[in-house]
């Protein structure tokens, strides 16, 4: 039985999908078939182990933590991401803002922990997420894994402190105005 639009929408609905426009489907394959044609990105694709959750007891907090590394090879770590500008400039920004520095360096804990070995090739592969979906490879320095994973330990004891207590840092009630680099 055939079903029109409005029935084939609801039932799709109710699955809990997303559904992609054919304009959206269109810049994800541009997108995947960019990621391909750059040799480099294709060969560190290639292989290892995808998406697998560590979880192992941080030794100076003793909470378990948790990572899903995108891609695990035996000497690498890969993280696949998307971004509106791939430059170096840009993504170090992104990098930043968003922790993926922070993410490496727990891949490297549960690593360290669970496997007693050192793991520290930390790559991210960027792919823009508009034309000309510009392809962008950088591996994370160990002054910024190291300065991550500084970071993630008073973190840990921070929740762990909170966990103990009960007790939830909040913001006070504050003036905020214009940052400092805009004026």
């Amino acid at each position: 039985m055939l079903m029109n639009y409005k029935s084939q929408c609801e039932l799709l609905n109710n699955t809990n999908k997303t559904i992609l426009t054919a304009e959206e489907m269109k810049t994800l394959n541009a997108m995947k078939d960019n990621l391909f044609i750059n040799e480099k990105a294709k060969e560190l694709l290639t292989g290892g182990i995808i998406e697998q959750s560590y979880f192992w007891k941080d030794l100076d907090s003793g909470l378990i933590l948790k990572s899903r590394p995108d891609l695990m090879h035996s000497e690498m770590y890969i993280d696949l991401k998307t971004c509106s500008d791939a430059s170096p400039r840009a993504y170090q920004r992104e990098m930043i803002d968003y922790g993926y520095h922070i993410q490496g360096a727990m891949v490297r804990d549960a690593i360290r922990v669970l496997e007693n070995r050192e793991m520290n090739n930390v790559i991210n592969i960027c792919v823009e997420t508009k034309y000309p979906f510009t392809v962008a490879i950088y591996i994370i320095d160990q002054i910024a894994l190291n300065h991550a994973e500084n970071h993630i330990k008073n973190l840990a004891f921070e929740l762990k402190k909170c966990l103990e207590k009960n007790e939830w840092q909040a913001y006070d009630i504050q003036t905020i105005g214009l940052p400092t680099w805009i004026k």
